[in-house]
Formats: C-alpha cells, sequence, structure tokens
C-alpha cells in the first residue's frame, strides 16, 4: 500500500514503517485498471444494466457486449 508520495526527507521525517521501497527513477501507477475499456470505445450504459439485473458477464459477451 503506497501512504504517501515525496522526497525521501519528508517521508522520513513524517512516517514510520516496517518496510520502505526506494522508488527512485520509477513511476507508480493504479494496478486495477481494466484494460478493455481503453480498446472498447462504445457505450456501455446497457451492459451495465444488464449485469444489475442478474445477467452474467459472460452472456453479454455472447450476446457481442463486452468487448
Amino acid at each position: 500500500m503506497v501512504v504517501a508520495i515525496g522526497s525521501e526527507d519528508e517521508i522520513l521525517r513524517r512516517y514510520r514503517a516496517r518496510m520502505y521501497i526506494d522508488a527512485s527513477g520509477y513511476i507508480a501507477t493504479l494496478g486495477l485498471i481494466d484494460p478493455s475499456y481503453l480498446l472498447y470505445s462504445g457505450p456501455r450504459e446497457d451492459e451495465r444494466k444488464l449485469i444489475l439485473s442478474g445477467i452474467f458477464y459472460t452472456e453479454i459477451l455472447a450476446m457481442g457486449g463486452g468487448s
């Protein structure tokens, strides 16, 4: 879990932790992003309604949605 981002001096002054990770020279980004949304450019409101009504996502895929 990322708690804070800042200079090393600032982080060490403000926080105590069992473990520190030096990420100098790296980029931190979210890891829970569904890449299919980046590829699909159409609206998905109807799919959401179907999911909320109890239809499984595999059924939506079979109907041609979801991708």
